[in-house]
């Protein structure tokens, strides 16, 4: 029971370190972003190095097979890496149009 607390407690500053949207449940975090331009890309890594840094200042590492890319509705090209790792290409896509 203390373990859990003593790791929320650990990682309650984790939002601070970036500009997206964040959503925490126990170990897992969700990074989202609406991406409208190239800027909305490039936030986005930033974002993601962002978390890179805040791991190697608490010594604690991301787990790189549950890297995960969702886009949905946008078609910009767009690629994103943790550093230090592998790209992490788009798992799902899902197209949408809407007509006006």
């Amino acid at each position: 029971m203390l373990g859990p607390l003593l790791f929320l407690l650990y990682v309650t500053d984790l939002p601070d370190w970036v500009l997206s949207s964040m959503h925490m449940f126990a170990d897992d975090t969700k990074l989202c972003r609406v991406i409208w331009s190239k800027m909305d890309i490039d936030l986005l890594q930033e974002d993601l190095n962002s978390l890179a840094r805040w791991c190697a200042k608490y010594l604690l590492t991301f787990n790189p097979q549950k890297y995960k890319v969702m886009h949905v509705g946008h078609k910009m090209d767009s690629a994103y890496h943790m550093p230090d790792t592998q790209d992490i290409s788009a798992k799902y896509k899902i197209e949408a149009s809407v007509k006006e």
